[in-house]
């Protein structure tokens, strides 16, 4: 990774990130970039930006069990599942509903050697039946309330009672950043370049309180919930729950 690379990262994080757990670091920003070196440029990118903004999520996944059955829904290029697979002893699939996507996480080789497959969100809770955690980052909008609950629950039901939920998703406040990131997703997902992960063109937004109250809704008790990314245009936030 050049030094250039990293600092661009690093300004990525700072504009776009939460750090409340640290940084990662260039060594550890560089070990993510490495599985993806054979990669396209936009795929590096991509995945550079992300993992520099995603750090907390990153730390959260890191205090999940060693021994841990873990589901990443909506799994992207794979970033946080090979990260998660650190650990090899853990058990980790990545589901996603972009084909190509998921081709590129599988092309990954990890030391854990997580699996992925092709799969809509709706379907994720077909995949394992006790999940000590769970990872779902930028996918719940995607879909419809009743379908984030019924997601959601599906999710607490498969899971064991140590089982850990991390959520990294979209508020609906502030209004400016909503009309934002609203306008935004609806290009991409006219583009088609979630592989039509979601139905149709629209997106489902809620406010932090709202959120609060759907996870306790569907059996999870919301351990942290703060927003992420004080100084982009994008109203994100990060949740921490617990299934006991």
């Amino acid at each position: 990774m050049t030094r250039l690379a990293y600092v661009l990262c690093r300004i990525a994080a700072l504009c776009c990130g939460s750090q409340r757990l640290g940084a990662l670091s260039r060594g550890e920003l560089e070990s993510v970039m490495a599985l993806y070196a054979h990669q396209p440029w936009h795929v590096r990118a991509h995945v550079g930006a992300r993992a520099a903004t995603l750090s907390d999520v990153l730390r959260h996944i890191d205090a999940l069990p060693d021994d841990a059955s873990v589901l990443d829904v909506g799994c992207g290029y794979g970033f946080a599942s090979h990260w998660a697979a650190r650990v090899p002893t853990r058990q980790v699939v990545g589901i996603d509903a972009s084909a190509g996507r998921v081709a590129i996480a599988t092309s990954v080789a990890s030391r854990g050697n997580p699996s992925f497959r092709v799969e809509v969100v709706e379907n994720a809770t077909g995949v394992a039946t006790s999940l000590d955690g769970v990872l779902c980052v930028d996918v719940l909008l995607y879909l419809a309330q009743v379908d984030q609950e019924r997601l959601l629950a599906a999710l607490r039901c498969r899971s064991t009672d140590q089982s850990r939920l991390i959520v990294k998703d979209t508020l609906a406040t502030p209004k400016w950043k909503l009309a934002w990131t609203r306008a935004e997703e609806r290009i991409k997902l006219r583009a088609g370049l979630y592989g039509g992960c979601a139905r149709g063109t629209s997106v489902t937004y809620r406010t932090e309180d709202d959120w609060r109250d759907c996870l306790t809704r569907c059996g999870w008790r919301v351990v942290s919930l703060h927003r992420h990314g004080h100084v982009s245009p994008y109203p994100g936030f990060i949740a921490v729950c617990h299934a006991g």
